[in-house]
């Protein structure tokens, strides 16, 4: 590749990594199939730890499919002076429900440790970054297509919570049959906008989150992690009592991560021999 070449590469990707936005309302405009399936082949092709692949993708485009699941894993991200039971009765799908489709990212927990070593808390967080690389093409390309799109946070850590109104993540898929060993990671709501910006990307909103910041970003020297400085080094200086608490609780620590890893191992062999079961009756 020319330089030439590849200055026209690194341009129009830093172009649609900086005009990415996230987009809550959409037109009523349908996306067609190959293009969501461009997004998932984007995801597919997002990198993962150990090259485990274990990305997987689920599709939503029935209306009463996305309403299901909008019902549960109910979203409504602005401030109003209407109660929650108001806003649910007006909008009883949330901002999924008004989206032209979904795609729902699940890892697949068998694939994380089949050593049952009991290591599968540590490697359980690569669960999380696999997906969320998988997220970020979809919605990069979903941007350079034209497509709004939000990423919406949803875990199996949710269930039974009022994040997913007091039910299972089993509840939001009543159209689906969904393995126990996929666990969810989030999902990406997509639509075509009602709004673009000059350069016909989809317009966001200019200010949003719980503290209701600009979306915009601050200068890069805001993310910098800087180099510690000697005010730095003087405050980390403990006195005998703290490093003696802390050295108690370093050990209660360690102690109980012994503890885990143990149980985790009986448990995943566990629960492995289940998932294998599963498996073996689906082929059936």
């Amino acid at each position: 590749m020319n330089k030439q070449m590849s200055y026209k590469y690194s341009e129009t990707l830093t172009k649609i990594i900086t005009a990415r936005r996230s987009v809550r309302s959409f037109s009523d405009k349908p996306i067609s199939i190959q293009d969501i399936e461009d997004l998932v082949s984007a995801g597919i092709y997002a990198p993962s730890g150990s090259n485990a692949q274990n990305q997987r993708f689920l599709i939503i485009t029935e209306k009463s499919d996305l309403n299901a699941l909008g019902s549960i894993r109910w979203v409504w991200p602005y401030t109003t002076r209407r109660s929650n039971d108001q806003l649910r009765l007006s909008k009883p799908a949330g901002i999924i429900g008004s989206a032209a489709a979904t795609i729902v990212v699940f890892s697949d927990s068998s694939l994380t440790d089949r050593r049952c070593n009991g290591e599968y808390p540590i490697w359980e967080s690569l669960e999380v970054s696999n997906a969320s690389a998988s997220i970020q093409n979809i919605l990069l390309l979903a941007t350079a297509k034209g497509i709004a799109s939000c990423w919406l946070s949803f875990n199996h850590k949710m269930s039974n919570t009022r994040l997913m109104s007091n039910k299972s993540v089993s509840n939001a898929f009543p159209s689906y049959r969904i393995p126990p060993y996929l666990k969810p990671q989030g999902i990406v709501i997509l639509g075509y906008p009602n709004r673009t910006d000059d350069e016909g990307f989809p317009y966001g909103e200019e200010y949003h989150g719980t503290t209701h910041q600009p979306v915009r970003r601050k200068s890069i020297d805001h993310y910098l992690v800087k180099a510690s400085s000697s005010s730095d080094k003087i405050a980390k200086q403990y006195s005998l009592i703290q490093r003696g608490k802390r050295k108690i609780l370093a050990f209660v620590v360690k102690a109980t991560s012994k503890a885990t890893i143990y149980f985790s191992s009986k448990l995943e062999h566990l629960e492995l021999n289940m998932i294998d079961t599963y498996k073996s009756k689906a082929k059936e």
